[in-house]
């Protein structure tokens, strides 16, 4: 018996060496396959690693990015063209070359079952792109420079005070989860904006450059009532105000407050002073108020022009019983 099992040791460590497989060193792992979305295009949940703490991806799952790639066996090479730009990557090495200009990584890549792997963070390190990871979703938003400056300037021209408003107002709610990406870039999101459905729109007449959007992470479903047990299931609730400026082409989240009508984590009551305030205690009443606030509030003491859900490609707007 004890002949047997060093027989088989010898085996698997004859097969590991000669397909060319490393195995596991201590503190790697196989994880959960995770969601990857890049700009506003899904991928298929991909499988990953994770080393060390750090969380490694295919490389070739970047496809999406308009990538070619080149292996070169005897190296332990890739070669990833992007545009104009060339990466050369070496399995194990921590120094990468873009444009032949040597690019130190944080974490090497590691090949396994014939893929080659990357950490998360090489996609900013090297593809000129923005990464945010959402851990209660298992979620990676990957977006690139030339989309997020494309949909700040698509969104600016939305805006244009001297436009059919009726139908810019439109338009700006119907492509919300394309421009939407760009919410991402603001740490205090803590879910993709793909979980998100889009609520309420408000636009400032005497200020064209400022938007306030009202999104909660839940959908509306005609059998369940919203704030049930069955609508609020066991996720947490994102139910956000959140208040941009749209200027030179450029999007910037200003102030993000989650609402809540649990007073013990009210911070911030709603201001009867705030034209914002009091459309918000006509939808929902005014025993709510604000949460985990981020950024500064703007105090709007002019109306707002209201634009509800269900005037945008038919998303349904968020009716609250009265309490």
């Amino acid at each position: 018996m004890k002949h047997t099992k060093i027989l088989v040791l010898m085996l698997l460590l004859i097969s590991s060496v000669s397909l060319g497989f490393t195995a596991p060193a201590h503190g790697q792992a196989a994880s959960t396959p995770i969601s990857l979305s890049i700009n506003d295009t899904f991928v298929s949940p991909q499988p990953t690693l994770l080393i060390k703490n750090t969380l490694y991806i295919p490389l070739r799952s970047l496809s999406a990015l308009q990538l070619s790639y080149d292996w070169n066996a005897a190296k332990q090479q890739v070669t990833v063209k992007n545009g104009a730009s060339v990466l050369t990557l070496t399995i194990g090495s921590k120094t990468a070359f873009k444009n032949k200009v040597p690019l130190q990584l944080s974490t090497p890549p590691v090949l396994r079952s014939g893929r080659t792997y990357v950490p998360l963070r090489f996609v900013s390190q090297t593809l000129d792109s923005q990464v945010r990871w959402f851990e209660g979703s298992k979620q990676a938003s990957i977006l690139t420079n030339a989309f997020i400056a494309q949909q700040q300037q698509s969104l600016t021209k939305l805006m244009d005070p001297n436009g059919n408003r009726d139908e810019l107002d439109q338009k700006v709610g119907e492509s919300f989860h394309t421009w939407g990406q760009l919410l991402a870039l603001n740490s205090a999101l803590k879910e993709p904006i793909s979980d998100f459905d889009l609520y309420h729109i408000w636009f400032d007449p005497s200020d064209p450059t400022r938007l306030t959007l009202h999104i909660i992470n839940r959908g509306l479903s005609g059998d369940v009532e919203p704030y049930s047990k069955a609508w609020l299931g066991t996720k947490p609730l994102y139910n956000l105000i959140i208040q941009l400026q749209i200027k030179d082409n450029k999007v910037t989240t200003t102030w993000m407050g989650q609402l809540t009508n649990k007073k013990n984590l009210i911070q911030q009551p709603f201001n009867k002073n705030d034209n914002l305030d009091a459309q918000l205690v006509k939808i929902m009443g005014s025993h709510y108020g604000y949460t985990a606030v981020a950024g500064k509030k703007m105090i709007i003491d002019h109306s707002l022009r209201a634009y509800k859900g269900s005037s945008i490609g038919g998303l349904a707007p968020l009716i609250l019983p009265a309490s």
